[in-house]
Formats: C-alpha cells, structure tokens, sequence
C-alpha cells in the first residue's frame, strides 16, 4: 500500500495536469464505457493524489456534480 501512495505523489511531483488526465480517461479503447465524464475522473485523481480518503473524493464529488 505504501508504494502505491508514493507512486501518487510521484504523478504530482511529475506534473500530471488536468488536461493530460482528461485525454488519459477520454481515450475510448483503454476505458470503453464510459459511465462518468472523463473530467469528473481526472478530478477524482486529482483529489486522490493530494491526500484525501476515497471516501472525501466520492463525498466531494457528489456535492459539487
């Protein structure tokens, strides 16, 4: 588990922006159905990376979509 958080905060050290994340989950053959909007998962990740709980993503989420 730690490795997985410090391969995070290695995305945010590298400088993943927003719209790379948009292009990353808009890319129809590696996420074919799309369920939710592209950017609502690049926030998602956003989110995730800077240290909030899955839980305070999916809270966040749902109160401002």
């Amino acid at each position: 588990m730690v490795h997985t958080y410090l391969k995070a905060k290695e995305v945010i050290n590298f400088g993943i922006s927003m719209d790379q994340l948009y292009l990353i989950f808009s890319n129809r053959k590696t996420f074919p159905r799309r369920r939710f909007d592209p950017y609502i998962k690049a926030i998602a990740v956003k989110a995730y990376t800077l240290g909030l709980s899955l839980a305070q993503v999916r809270e966040s989420i749902r109160k401002f979509f």
